[in-house]
């Protein structure tokens, strides 16, 4: 029985825990940048054409996140103070942290899509209040003057949220968002497209 092991990781693990000791903290980023073509090239004849591009293209991020932490450590051992290692310090200290987008917004306040601040990359907005008032659920329980709260205004209330969500959802593919918020900002403050328009359309 033949066993599958992940090349790629170990590659990284083993290039990580030999090198880091033993060379300069720049020299090991610059090898991060170069090595995956190399070893892409050297690899080709084991691994097979098919499997050597996609280790090309897929190595160098594997081999930065194996590499920054220990990165991080040996600068912090070796206690350099030359303004090139502080400066791969502080970039080795970006690896290190979380990703960020950016955006603000909260899990309630999404309609439909994607629903994770840290995925998101082209959102849009709506005003909700316009929407919910622009149905005829929401006529009704105006106009006859229906109990919100009651069994009938609570089943008219609901009808009117599913179809927000379901003609949100129609502009939302149709347009390419990657979601559609009641309330989300930036921290650049970049303008959102607001498609609340386009959705009273369809109620």
């Amino acid at each position: 029985m033949k066993t599958r092991i992940d090349t790629r990781l170990l590659v990284a693990n083993i290039l990580g825990a030999s090198l880091a000791p033993v060379l300069r903290a720049s020299l090991v980023l610059t090898l991060v940048a170069s090595l995956a073509p190399v070893l892409g090239a050297s690899l080709a004849p084991i691994l097979g054409a098919s499997l050597a591009p996609i280790l090309v293209a897929s190595l160098a991020p594997i081999l930065v996140a194996s590499l920054a932490p220990i990165l991080v450590a040996s600068l912090a051992l070796g206690g350099s103070t030359s303004a090139s290692d502080a400066n791969v310090a502080g970039v080795e200290s970006t690896l290190a942290r979380p990703m960020t987008t950016g955006w603000i917004c909260d899990r309630a306040d999404s309609i439909c899509g994607l629903d994770d601040p840290k995925m998101l990359s082209s959102p849009a907005k709506v005003d909700y209040d316009a929407l919910y008032k622009s149905t005829a659920e929401y006529k009704k329980i105006r106009d006859e003057k229906i109990d919100a709260n009651s069994s009938e205004g609570i089943q008219l209330r609901q009808r009117a949220v599913d179809r927000i969500r379901e003609k949100t959802e129609s502009i939302r593919s149709q347009k390419g968002h990657c979601s559609v918020w009641k309330t989300i900002r930036h921290t650049d403050a970049r303008a959102i497209p607001d498609i609340t328009d386009q959705i009273k359309a369809l109620l």
